[in-house]
């Protein structure tokens, strides 16, 4: 976990802290988190929604399978530095 928060810590953007921050914290498939928008993003609920991927084509689809479509917790640590952005 120190290594993380090291590797967070001294990535040279802003873009970048965040893009880490979401893939430690989350565990998403790279396609999931690079399909994410702002309209996914619940700061009121502290949520994350999962509904779409993109896929090697640049495309967005629908996620992997249907248990995919999922939401999860937006924690604390990703919360603050997604805020910053």
């Amino acid at each position: 976990l120190e290594e993380v928060k090291t590797l967070i810590e001294n990535a040279p953007s802003l873009r970048l802290k965040a893009f880490l921050a979401v893939a430690f914290f989350t565990g998403l498939r790279t396609g999931e988190q690079l399909a994410l928008t702002w309209e996914d993003i619940d700061f009121n609920e502290k949520t994350i929604t999962i509904n779409k991927s993109l896929n090697e084509l640049g495309q967005i689809t629908s996620p992997k399978n249907k248990p995919s479509v999922r939401e999860i917790d937006l924690l604390e640590p990703v919360e603050k530095i997604l805020k910053e952005l």
